[in-house]
């Protein structure tokens, strides 16, 4: 899943609501709203990045390293339906790397260290 997906269905479903709830849009002005949607639609980005730069590890297209990516990488990379284009920093090739979930220790190696 790519960041822009939330954050952009954040700013459909704040333009449909705007066209549905003229009550409730009425008490704010345009300004006010449109400031509201895109400082949501932002934070929803930036959290969905940190979310997938916390859970996943990402491997390789090009020589199967497993890595991870921080969150600028997220959001400035390509996504596209969970993989992302970036560097591998083992081969240095930019490949679309897929996502796969990230290793927890195993307590033989939290008991080791």
């Amino acid at each position: 899943m790519s960041w822009r997906g939330p954050a952009f269905s954040m700013i459909l479903i704040g333009l449909v609501y705007w066209g549905v709830r003229p009550l409730f849009v009425a008490a704010l002005t345009l300004e006010l709203y449109l400031v509201g949607l895109i400082v949501c639609s932002f934070l929803t980005g930036v959290a969905t990045a940190w979310w997938q730069a916390s859970n996943a590890d990402y491997t390789c297209g090009n020589c199967a390293h497993i890595f991870d990516i921080s969150v600028p990488r997220h959001l400035v990379g390509q996504n596209w339906f969970g993989r992302v284009r970036t560097k591998c920093p083992s081969c240095e090739q930019t490949t679309m790397c897929t996502p796969s979930p990230k290793e927890s220790p195993t307590s033989d190696e939290t008991a080791g260290t």
